[in-house]
């Protein structure tokens, strides 16, 4: 269904209401997708949200959308995103495709290899909800940034991290049905030196038979097989 973000609706508006849109919504509605009168129309506000519209009335800047369902979805994404930064368009593919595929957050950090750059937070959070728009979503990928992995496994228990690699297979993997954290590298992977220090640690590593993947390709392959064994066990 189509769809837009308004972060600032609550449940309170209530079956019957209306909503007013205005701004840059309302104008990709009335002058890019050229919507009428009595179309059906989805709102999200990215916690959850699902409010089904209708359109009531239009004017050259502004619509009203009357509403005729609410739904509040909960929150069960149980995969999260450790991602040691690639180039920037990786980078922000990684942010779309996490968000279409329902990844809770993306944990960033440096590593030795990682693209050291600033990062536009505004961009960012316009590719997160176009992405939320697109695959209609009901909750945001939240962006969290730390400096070190030493930073990450602070707040991060080591037993629900699965490190995607290109060496070994732990000799046992336990996948348990709780919130689960892929650690994925940059496109120059991680040093020997950072393998060592995951090892050490005890991590849990996977090595999947495909060839040499783009970090965002990782991060779609990755996150199938950790959803397909959720299901499986």
């Amino acid at each position: 269904m189509r769809a837009i973000y308004l972060e600032n609706i609550e449940p309170d508006i209530g079956k019957d209401g209306v909503i007013f849109v205005d701004g840059e919504n309302a104008k990709h509605l009335i002058q890019s997708v050229r919507i009428r009168s009595g179309e059906k129309i989805l709102v999200l506000n990215g916690r959850g949200l699902k409010v089904h519209c209708e359109v009531q009335e239009i004017s050259k800047r502004d619509l009203n959308l009357r509403v005729f369902d609410i739904q509040e979805i909960p929150d069960n994404r149980t995969l999260s995103l450790i991602l040691a930064p690639p180039k920037k368009e990786a980078f922000e593919e990684i942010i779309k495709k996490s968000m279409e595929i329902g990844i809770k957050e993306i944990i960033i950090f440096d590593s030795e290899f990682s693209i050291r750059s600033q990062f536009n937070l505004p961009r960012l959070e316009k590719i997160v909800e176009s992405a939320l728009i697109q695959s209609n979503g009901t909750h945001k990928l939240e962006l969290k940034f730390e400096k070190t992995f030493e930073d990450v496994i602070k707040t991060v228990p080591i037993e629900s991290i699965f490190y995607f690699c290109t060496r070994q297979t732990s000799d046992k993997l336990e996948i348990r049905q709780c919130k689960k954290y892929l650690l994925i590298g940059p496109e120059g992977g991680f040093s020997i030196e950072e393998e060592e220090k995951f090892n050490s640690l005890k991590i849990q590593s996977i090595l999947l038979p495909t060839n040499i993947l783009r970090s965002p390709t990782a991060v779609c392959v990755a996150s199938g097989y950790m959803l397909a064994l959720e299901r499986i066990n």
